[in-house]
């Protein structure tokens, strides 16, 4: 079934395959030097494979390697609306917030490299194993996170011995009002 969603897709992709003159080409397997087995069999892979090669492009114009060495992982609650399955949201007595928490992480120029989706109930470092875990399986080459206070505790140690990843946790100064942007390393 053809949608403008998947038409989109196709032509991001061929528009980044130098190999494809145009999203027909693409859908009718014309594209010379593609293996049949890289080609997208369904717009969900495409959309995959237009983030890898844009995030890969980012990455090496900002003079990086294409794979990262380092992760930041953070979290927001968001408001969940009334059509929310009561399974699926939580309260964050925290920030005093019915709904929905999605847990991130990103490289540490910003490009997103997983996300966990859980009920705001669920405490940060609790759903950083899943995020972790996302993290190593995806980006082998990572092995530094940093991350805020909130992930202290046994989730350091864990990722240490099961992900061979090194947790560092960024303390918040005792003189900050509000939100700040923690300096890394420090």
């Amino acid at each position: 079934m053809e949608t403008a969603f998947g038409r989109q897709a196709m032509g991001l992709l061929a528009a980044l395959d130098t190999a494809c003159d145009s999203t027909d080409d693409l859908e009718q397997g014309r594209c010379r030097g593609i293996p049949q087995a890289r080609r997208p069999r369904h717009h969900h892979h495409a959309w995959h494979r237009v983030h890898d090669a844009l995030w890969d492009r980012a990455r090496v114009r900002a003079g990086l390697a294409p794979q990262p060495t380092a992760a930041v992982i953070d979290s927001q609650t968001v408001r969940g609306c009334d059509t929310v399955a009561a399974a699926t949201a939580g309260y964050d007595a925290g920030k005093e917030i019915k709904g929905r928490k999605r847990h991130i992480a990103t490289h540490t120029s910003g490009l997103l490299l997983a996300v966990v989706v859980t009920a705001a109930s669920i405490q940060d470092r609790d759903a950083a194993h899943r995020l972790l875990a996302a993290v190593r399986a995806r980006f082998a080459t990572v092995s530094l996170v940093f991350a805020d206070g909130g992930y202290a505790g046994r989730l350091v140690v864990w990722a240490k011995f099961v992900l061979a990843l090194t947790v560092q946790i960024v303390k918040r100064r005792d003189t900050a009002t509000g939100s700040e942007v923690l300096p890394a390393g420090e």
